[in-house]
């Protein structure tokens, strides 16, 4: 499922509505992520999308639930590690949708492998596979039939094989491609009426998974044009309209019409479940504007890894740019530096921070600046006596083999290092001798050690860094 249920900014914000409608939402989202952690373990609640969190809200009306008698652990809201007891029994509607989203995770991860076969898809369906057993499992005891989802999932790479695009219009091709998605969802939401006992709702739910199904996939076609062609991955609009790179303007405002036909047509479906009319009118308006914000987004034609890099710094440093001006002394291009680092690691920085966030942000860059500015200040007024091997020299002689025939070391290291008068000794001094003045030939001295741990974290840092930013950008 795709976030196509995604609650608005004034629902999901606590300060931004009233407190029941607030509680309502968390109330679900939070109950069906617990929920998750109940029964399929904590490692599968990061699977939890929006969707499910509509769906138990949903069941929870049609079912007429209160959630004023859900047990304690559950009214918690946004405390992740508030847990029911392993023996209270869950809300149906809660263990229903927790049961889909875990399925649907395990369809999506095969969907990637199909399509991208990329390891860590591969190991996040090993990691998960003991919680998808139990989800299929838990669906088959109420009477959803996992194996057809399977069959769906083959139907629909025999159709994207197929590449036919004889058809009378736009909306005929999309419907045929998108006909095995929307029998899946279609077969989800009409079992809940058997899972709720409310036989005669499942025409109805049918229907809107029908609906939800089919919108789910033109949108997401219509979202990865530009990434599709790039990977030479199948989508019906490439397709359809021949396209090279990217679609037409005209083309994305036929295929958006399209996708507009299709959401009032769910919002229709939904008001003939005769839901209450405040509720009705908060799904009506969350499917309306995600719909919208996916429509209208601005477009992007992918690039390689190297092209993104450049992009992101060049983004960055124009970002830095707008908040500094031109810098002019050697301090401000200091914090010049330090802030184009901090809007290449996180870009949304840059639009999405207050003045007085802005403020805090350039504060640290000057305190920052100011400690480097002191370390350069003290080391101009007080030079070191003695330079010191650097660390990665020191590292090296580490791995050097102490014993010699040099009759200097071989005598130092049967004596103490602090005899040593003769000045050809020093060398050998420094080498085997440790912190007390004490001849240390056969083990690492506090020194070494120390060395040893300082590069180990040195590299352990880049690789965290380098894994980062291959697990961001890629």
């Amino acid at each position: 499922m795709f976030g196509l249920m995604r609650p608005l900014k004034s629902c999901g914000t606590k300060n931004c509505c009233t407190p029941e409608d607030y509680k309502q939402h968390r109330l679900h989202y939070c109950g069906t992520c617990k929920t998750i952690g109940q029964e399929y373990g904590h490692k599968a609640r990061f699977a939890l999308n929006y969707d499910a969190v509509f769906m138990s809200e949903l069941l929870t009306v049609l079912n007429e639930d209160d959630t004023k008698e859900w047990g304690g652990a559950l009214q918690a809201v946004n405390r992740c590690l508030t847990m029911p007891d392993k023996n209270e029994e869950m809300p149906i509607s809660l263990q229903y949708a927790a049961a889909s989203n875990v399925f649907l995770a395990e369809l999506k991860l095969d969907d990637n492998i199909k399509d991208k076969a990329k390891k860590r898809y591969k190991m996040a369906r090993w990691f998960l596979s003991k919680s998808f057993k139990q989800a299929s499992q838990k669906l088959e005891n109420w009477g959803l039939d996992t194996n057809f989802f399977w069959a769906e999932v083959s139907q629909q790479v025999v159709l994207e094989k197929s590449g036919n695009y004889q058809f009378e219009d736009l909306r005929a091709c999309l419907s045929h491609y998108a006909q095995p998605t929307q029998n899946m969802t279609s077969a989800l939401f009409a079992q809940a009426a058997d899972v709720l006992g409310k036989p005669e709702l499942k025409p109805i739910l049918a229907k809107l998974g029908a609906n939800f199904g089919q919108m789910m996939y033109v949108l997401d076609a219509f979202e990865d044009v530009e990434k599709d062609i790039f990977q030479s991955q199948f989508n019906p609009l490439v397709g359809w309209f021949n396209a090279n790179e990217t679609l037409q303007e005209a083309e994305f405002e036929q295929v958006r019409n399209e996708i507009l036909s299709i959401q009032q047509e769910t919002a229709q479906t939904l008001n003939e479940l005769n839901l209450p009319e405040t509720i009705l009118e908060s799904f009506q308006s969350r499917l309306l504007s995600n719909i919208s914000l996916r429509l209208y987004r601005e477009r992007e034609i992918p690039l390689t890894f190297s092209q993104k890099i450049a992009r992101r710094w060049q983004n960055a440093r124009t970002a830095a740019d707008n908040w500094l001006c031109r810098p002019d002394s050697w301090a401000r291009k200091l914090q010049y530096q330090f802030v184009s680092i901090a809007f290449f690691i996180l870009p949304q920085l840059s639009v999405e921070l207050t003045y007085q966030e802005r403020s805090q942000v350039l504060g640290w860059a000057a305190i920052f600046t100011a400690l480097l500015a002191s370390v350069g200040l003290y080391k101009s007024v007080v030079p070191l006596e003695k330079k010191k091997a650097g660390l990665w020299q020191r590292f090296k002689n580490m791995f050097k083999k102490r014993k010699s025939s040099d009759p200097c070391l071989v005598a130092i290291c049967e004596c103490c290092c602090q005899t040593c008068a003769d000045q050809s000794c020093q060398i050998c001094c420094e080498v085997c001798c440790d912190d007390d003045g004490c001849c240390n030939c056969s083990n690492w001295t506090k020194n070494d050690w120390r060395t040893f741990l300082w590069v180990t974290l040195i590299l352990i840092a880049l690789i965290g860094i380098a894994v980062v930013l291959v697990i961001f950008f890629l």
